[in-house]
Parts: C-alpha cells; sequence; structure tokens
C-alpha cells in the first residue's frame, strides 16, 4: 500500500505509466433497492494507461457483505462512475479460497481476479 491508497502506482513496471488514482472516498449504496437503508463502503477509482477504468471496493464488518450487497454496490458505482470496466473486490479477512481480491461478477458470484493482467497495466493489488 502506498499512503491512504490499497494500491501503490508506484509499482508500475519499467516503460508503463503509473496508474491514476481517480477517485478514493466512501461510497453510499442503498441497500435493498432505492430507499433501502444506506451503508458506506471504502472504494478507489484507478484509471490505467490504456484507458480502462478499474473500482476497487472494501469489504466492512457489520455492513451487508460485498457479495450479499453486489447489485446494489454495482449500480451505486455505475451511477457516479459510469466509465468502469471492472469492479474488483477486497476481503481485508479473505473470502472463500483465501483470496483477498476477486472480481465481481455484480449479480451475486465472483471470479478470480486477473492480478497478472492488471499488474502489467501497473495496477497491483493488495494480497
Amino acid at each position: 500500500m502506498a499512503g491512504d491508497t490499497l494500491i501503490d502506482p508506484n509499482r508500475a513496471p519499467a516503460g508503463v505509466p503509473r496508474p491514476l488514482l481517480v477517485a478514493a472516498t466512501d461510497l453510499s449504496v442503498p441497500i435493498g433497492g432505492p430507499n433501502g437503508r444506506r451503508q458506506r463502503y471504502p472504494i478507489e477509482i484507478w484509471e490505467v494507461a490504456n484507458g480502462r477504468v478499474y473500482a476497487l471496493i472494501t469489504d466492512v464488518r457489520g455492513n451487508a457483505s460485498l457479495l450479499n450487497a453486489q447489485e446494489d454496490i454495482a449500480a451505486a458505482v455505475r451511477a457516479q462512475w459510469p466509465a468502469v470496466d471492472m469492479i474488483i473486490e477486497y476481503w481485508p479477512d479473505g473470502v472463500i479460497g483465501g483470496e483477498t481480491c476477486v472480481q465481481s461478477s455484480e449479480n451475486g458470484g465472483h471470479l478470480a481476479a486477473p492480478r497478472d493482467d492488471l499488474a502489467q497495466q501497473g495496477l497491483f493489488l493488495p494480497n
């Protein structure tokens, strides 16, 4: 980690421009639809040299889990940052299989995060 962000842009490989931090804030998400109780999740939005934009959202104990609130979170992310190409969930305590970062399917599941591909773009996910 670099400073207050989960991503260290200085780890970009030689010849690859560092990723650009677009936003680092708390995302307010209405759980269960637009009139649901709002919960906040830390989120970072990163843009890499090829123009792709990634959202990295952190699970918060006491909130609905990222997995259970995935559709609501995806809707909130896309409403605020429509250019996001991928939502990556960060589970500080790990998720099934011990992974700390997974790619959100945005509808109740997840895939392995493409760590190698992201690292080649200068985006090194936390362990």
